[in-house]
């Protein structure tokens, strides 16, 4: 039988897990869980926000049609809407935070406090980059509409 990785175990191994790792004995992640670790939480939200799921029924039914991908990232056999949603509301949230600032601070090059603000006074504008990538990926043409009241910009994309 071939082994191969999917493309979920690729982005997964791009994290720092033993700095999640820590965050979960900081924070006592794990203190009261039976079946769900605050790792496998982790991932579940990660398959359903990179998925566009909506609910908890639609992470489970899509969870249930991955049962060999599952095993192989350590994930148990099936995961219950019910304890996911416990697993939900009771972490401590602040794991969750604090990790994705770790992530973010290895993406740019100064370490980051908080999240970015904009001064109100000044409208912000797409980044040339923004446009380089859009029109990579495939997006045709790039335009910016008008500024909103707020002083927010929308960008226009067409495939």
């Amino acid at each position: 039988m071939s082994h191969y990785n999917t493309l979920f175990g690729h982005l997964l191994a791009q994290l720092p897990r033993h700095q999640f790792e820590n965050l979960v004995s900081k924070y006592q992640g794990d203190r009261y869980s039976k079946k769900l670790s605050t790792w496998n939480q982790f991932q579940v939200l990660l398959y359903a926000q990179s998925g566009g799921h909506q609910s908890l029924r639609d992470i489970e039914t899509g969870m249930l049609g991955q049962g060999n991908s599952l095993y192989h990232l350590g994930l148990p056999d099936k995961i219950c809407r019910n304890t996911l949603s416990h697993a939900n509301s009771r972490r401590d949230w602040r794991i969750y935070h604090e990790f994705f600032y770790k992530l973010l601070s290895r993406c740019v090059t100064s370490q980051v406090s908080g999240p970015p603000t904009v001064p109100r006074n000044r409208t912000p504008s797409p980044d040339p980059t923004s446009f380089y990538l859009f029109r990579t990926f495939g997006f045709g043409a790039v335009s910016t509409s008008s500024a909103l009241k707020d002083g927010s910009v929308i960008l226009s994309l067409s495939r």
